[in-house]
């Protein structure tokens, strides 16, 4: 039986991982190649602390203007968004099973859902993610 989430130090794994496989994979390595990850990183652990165990003031910004400025320079398609929730939940799936395990998995389709409408507009609305 695998651990759940469990605090910062899961987190971190967790984080970790997921974003080097995504640097790895062929239709995401071009979004993060000019990415500071020395910065990245510990931000996104901090959003993703904040996400699962709702620490107050941890983090502070918004994913959505980076995002929507990366976007308007590399556009993403509704693949990508699909191949971000696919990798974000195999990486938990595969070190992680429970209650805070299941938040964070939610957590990122529903993120994704987010960012593809407010993004692509009308072509994200239309398309649900598939939940394996």
């Amino acid at each position: 039986m695998k651990k759940d989430i469990e605090n910062r130090k899961d987190i971190n794994f967790l984080i970790q991982y997921f974003y080097n496989k995504l640097k790895n994979n062929q239709n995401m390595s071009v979004f993060f190649e000019n990415t500071n990850f020395e910065q990245h990183l510990p931000r996104m652990c901090e959003f993703w602390d904040f996400i699962i165990f709702s620490t107050p003031n941890i983090y502070k910004g918004s994913l959505m203007p980076i995002h929507q400025h990366l976007h308007e320079k590399l556009p993403f398609s509704i693949e990508n968004f699909q191949t971000w929730v696919d990798n974000f939940c195999e990486t938990a799936d595969t070190f992680f099973e429970g209650k805070n395990t299941e938040t964070a998995k939610q957590a990122a389709k529903d993120i994704a859902s987010t960012m593809k409408y407010k993004i692509l507009g009308n072509l994200g609305r239309k398309f649900d993610f598939k939940v394996e």
